[in-house]
């Protein structure tokens, strides 16, 4: 008897060589078991390959050439059961219902206090806000600036406010009866504890990971499982890269496109033992080619069988049971919420340092900055010089992100409480679009088009708020020069972090 008829009659896991179809390929170094006797016609032995995403089996031939018995095998059972967990979650490659409603609701608190923040890009209640359709425009931009401004206290851009947007979600969570009623007649999950009691504490927890663990990008839509939809990041430049396995919620994502696969843009966020995304999809070219597709099964199929499929965040394995209690609140009055987030590890304060200043020096002043430093106190002049009757006196000139995938088209705003938006376009470097530490903002000059673009609309309050360190002091000298060339009062410039 041979070594691959002794592997038969022993059903042992076999490692795979010099396959060279394009299935086969995807095949190659990797362990499947034979389940039966060479077939005497064809030469080729019965083998199973077990599709660790889905639970399921795949059943091939192959030829004794290209197998190798002799590989030592080693089975993971750690792994093996994390799988197990994976496939059990659910059956439609959604979200546990307790765990989509949880979710959503955080989101359009986030959404909501963000709009606020904007200066009410939404002026309706917040009943109606709730049920505005997704494709909203509102909603959209909204969408992109919350994970920015997690960590801003309204009161920082000029507005009035309670608190910052992470205290005000956990205090919706607190209160939040419908998702505890709703994890009770849901199937256990461990992590929940009995009756889902640990479910809002542990979406707080979520909280953090979404900081620094979410994925906005653009991604090639490709398969649904009865585990979630497979999403590939898509560069622009034509490469595939990361394949991630994501949970929708009330619908799977691979179910809302035309037809598979398609391409979008969304939010990717960490959840327990899964990936889920934000909602939110905004979708991209809808033609894609016929090499493109054959390039994305070969792509996805070779992350399967590697077992490089991305299912779950950094942090998943590292949650505690039962988690941390709910943040202290320090203080609820009628003017602030604030929350001690120490058992989180989480300082919402954190942000609002030079964590997205960038390192360049300030500019050299130019006379071309100071001809439009003029066309600035022209306009302001013509309004009756500055404004002290605004709620809050001040503009915010903010980025509606602050790294390439939350801002690729290089977009900011001047805004403020009781004026429309006034959106202000500056260059990103697109070469650096997959530069971790790329920073976009905007040049010295393109802040002054920004502000003699507002200026030209509504009157210049005595305060300007703007969230790039490098261009303050140069502002405010040119801001002063100019406007004492007219014995006009000067308005104050001051640096306000994200």
């Amino acid at each position: 008897m041979d070594d691959a008829a002794k592997t038969t009659s022993r059903h042992r896991p076999i490692v795979l060589l010099e396959l060279t179809s394009t299935k086969g390929k995807t095949l190659n170094d990797n362990s499947v078991t034979i389940t039966g006797q060479r077939d005497p016609k064809t030469h080729r032995y019965p083998i199973v390959f077990e599709n660790w995403l889905t639970g399921e089996s795949e059943t091939l031939t192959i030829k004794i050439c290209n197998l190798n018995p002799t590989t030592n095998y080693k089975f993971d059972t750690e792994k093996k059961k994390d799988y197990r967990n994976l496939v059990e979650y659910t059956s439609n490659g959604n979200l546990k219902k307790s765990h989509g409603l949880c979710l959503h609701a955080m989101l359009m608190c986030a959404r909501w206090e963000t709009n606020k923040i904007n200066g009410n890009m939404y002026e309706g209640d917040h009943a109606d806000f709730i049920r505005l359709p997704r494709e909203n425009p509102i909603l959209t931009q909204l969408n992109a600036n919350m994970w920015t401004w997690r960590t801003v206290a309204p009161k920082i851009a000029g507005i009035h406010g309670r608190g910052r947007i992470a205290d005000l979600v956990c205090h919706a969570l607190m209160n939040d009866d419908d998702s505890s009623e709703q994890a009770q007649t849901d199937k256990p999950w461990p992590l929940d504890g009995p009756n889902g009691i640990h479910l809002a504490r542990n979406m707080v927890r979520a909280m953090k990971d979404w900081a620094v663990h979410r994925v906005t990008d653009m991604f090639l839509v490709s398969h649904k499982f009865k585990t979630g939809s497979i999403m590939t990041t898509f560069h622009q430049d034509g490469r595939l890269g990361q394949v991630y396995l994501v949970k929708g919620y009330g619908t799977a994502i691979a179910e809302m496109g035309p037809e598979l696969p398609f391409c979008c843009r969304t939010t990717l966020l960490p959840i327990y033992d899964c990936w889920a995304y934000d909602g939110y999809l905004t979708m991209g070219a809808p033609n894609i080619s016929p090499k493109l597709k054959r390039a994305l099964q070969a792509h996805v199929r070779k992350a399967i069988i590697e077992e490089k499929v991305s299912w779950r965040g950094p942090n998943a394995e590292k949650w505690e049971y039962p988690p941390p209690q709910f943040p202290k609140v320090n203080s609820d009055s009628n003017d602030e919420l604030e929350l001690d987030w120490s058992a989180y590890d989480i300082d919402p304060s954190s942000n609002l340092d030079t964590n997205n200043a960038t390192e360049e020096k300030e500019e050299t002043i130019t006379s071309e900055h100071r001809a439009i430093g003029r066309k600035i106190v022209q306009a302001s002049l013509q309004k009756g010089g500055l404004d002290y009757s605004s709620p809050t006196n001040g503009w915010a000139i903010r980025r509606i992100g602050y790294s390439y995938q939350d801002n690729p088209n290089g977009i900011a705003m001047v805004m403020s409480e009781g004026m429309p938006v006034i959106s202000m376009k500056f260059k990103v470097d697109c070469d650096r679009s997959s530069d971790p530490s790329y920073i976009p903002t905007y040049k010295l000059k393109e802040l002054l088009n920004g502000i003699l673009k507002a200026a030209k609309m509504v009157s210049i309050p005595p305060l300007i708020l703007a969230d790039e360190l490098a261009v303050v002091s140069p502002l405010q000298t040119i801001l002063t020069e100019c406007f004492e060339e007219k014995g006009a009062t000067v308005p104050n410039v001051l640096w306000v972090s994200c």
